[in-house]
């Protein structure tokens, strides 16, 4: 057995989840499940929102990086004990084994100190409360004079007015010194336990559970259900029946859905079984009727939003969902297909442009079908809130929407939905000859990343293929409902 590993921020978090999960991180990480992309990105953007909290706070970086330890709590002394340095940035401590790097430490006048941890969020959490106690338990017991504990999350009020970003509108500050103070002894005892656990020759036994899921998904997972039996129509593939709720499946011994009581399903989850014992799809008889709702012309919509914790946009603020993107396929009376879309192609607002352009297409007239419609309605509602001119216009055309997932969810199941009704899996269930694979983006939150990526750069041709690929996966949105739909009227009609 090695030597027992030191004590870390990350690690003490690891192990608040759980004790073995902290065990893996420091023995056996290549265990761990590789982040995905909505990992990375989210970290890419904490990290940008570190580096302008450090311009919200100027001071000195300590430079010595995560693998000279004793270098870099060597440099925060030197950085503590000259006068002119008003706050360190990652300034490194170490407590009988415990360590951490805190993103602010803040001089006060009185010679004592503030801790501001820095969180790419709009609230504060329980871990995030915890993360930042364990750093606030730690310099004090390293002997540092402290005064108040803070976390420094994104103002979801700011909004970006263009130019530089304004620092002191784009963050706030909550006081966590009280709550820091009050589980201070709850962290001394996790602390001694934590260490115990680094100390031991094998893992702490832990079963997988509830826990496995807080507060975030655990990348060891996979290899802690490993034993578990694989079999041909897991408890996962039943709608709203993930996660927690078939943790607690399994926990029973329970891993096929074939060996679920019906009686402890809802209508949905017992129909879906019935279809996988069939193995054929189900078709209700109420969905001829339900697919009379859609008058001609019909408006095929879809919208593409950018979020992110920085805003980008003019007027936007952190983690405010901008349409920045649509696609209409129309279809008239006649069967004639025609297809409209927009893109915004700079940092300028742009509701008003985007809902004028998109009104012009949708016209006074027919349906406008959409996939999940509380997320079209929101975004017309929000273009009314900032710009009431357009109310007379934009609230018909709410009224004119009619939702395409709730027609599939309630009156067809097809075995390749794999328990769900996202579109990305309706379509090519449906529609075989359809598919986003081809595609250079094939989910919303690839576009959002092609979308920044189109307004960060200058290179001609890299925006014009940022900018088709952008097209190219919204215009199959929209296409692919006008599919479905056709591909329901053929079920209505056959059954």
């Amino acid at each position: 057995m090695p030597e027992t590993p030191t004590l870390s921020k990350s690690r003490y978090m690891a192990g608040w989840q759980c004790p073995l999960k902290l065990w893996y991180e420091c023995f056996c990480p290549d265990l761990a499940q590789p982040a995905d992309e909505a990992s990375l990105a989210r970290r890419q953007e904490g990290d940008e929102v570190g580096a302008l909290a450090r311009q919200r706070f100027p001071g000195a970086l300590v430079t010595a990086g995560w693998d000279r330890p004793s270098e870099a709590r060597e440099e925060t002394r030197r950085l503590m004990a000259d006068p002119s340095v008003n706050a360190i940035h990652e300034a490194a401590f170490e407590f009988e084994g415990a360590t951490a790097r805190v993103d602010i430490l803040r001089r006060n006048d009185d010679g004592t100190w503030d801790l501001i941890e820095v969180k790419s969020v709009g609230e504060a959490e329980d871990v995030h409360r915890r993360d930042a106690s364990f750093q606030r338990w730690l310099l004090g017991k390293a002997g540092i004079p402290m005064s108040r504990t803070w976390l420094m999350v994104l103002n979801k009020a700011y909004r970006y007015q263009g130019g530089a970003l304004d620092l002191t509108q784009l963050f706030r500050m909550i006081d966590l010194s009280a709550c820091a103070e009050r589980v201070a002894p709850g962290i001394e005892q996790e602390v001694v336990r934590f260490r115990a656990v680094l100390g031991a020759s094998d893992g702490p036994k832990v079963s997988p559970s509830s826990h496995c899921y807080e507060p975030y998904e655990c990348a060891y997972l996979q290899h802690c259900t490993a034993h578990w039996p694989k079999v041909d129509h897991p408890v996962e593939w039943l709608p709203s029946y993930g996660g927690k709720t078939s943790m607690k499946a399994h926990q029973a011994g329970t891993h096929s859905m074939m060996d679920l009581p019906p009686e402890r399903l809802n209508a949905l989850q017992r129909r879906v079984l019935d279809c996988y014992k069939a193995q054929s799809p189900w078709v209700g008889s109420g969905l001829a009727k339900a697919l009379e709702a859609f008058t001609f012309p019909i408006h095929f919509l879809d919208f593409e939003t950018v979020s992110s914790a920085i805003p980008r946009l003019v007027g936007s603020g952190p983690y405010e969902a901008i349409p920045f993107q649509w696609s209409c396929h129309t279809l008239d009376e006649q069967g004639r297909l025609t297809h409209h879309e927009y893109l915004v192609d700079d940092t300028s607002y742009p509701r008003e442009k985007l809902f004028t352009a998109l009104l012009e297409v949708l016209g006074e007239a027919g349906t406008i079908c959409v996939y999940y419609a509380a997320f079209e309605r929101g975004k017309f509602k929000d273009a009314i809130r900032e710009h009431p001119h357009l109310a007379e216009r934009l609230q018909p055309a709410i009224d004119r929407i009619v939702d395409l997932h709730p027609i599939v969810k309630e009156h067809v199941y097809h075995p390749a939905f794999y328990g769900s009704f996202s579109i990305k899996w309706v379509l090519p269930a449906l529609v075989p000859e359809l598919s986003y694979k081809e595609l250079a983006v094939q989910d919303g939150m690839a576009a959002v990343r092609g979308f920044l990526d189109m307004l960060g750069t200058t290179d001609p041709e890299a925006r014009e293929a940022k900018r088709k690929d952008l097209l190219d996966y919204c215009g199959l949105d929209t296409l692919a409902m006008v599919k479905v739909r056709e591909a329901l009227i053929r079920l209505a009609q056959t059954h």
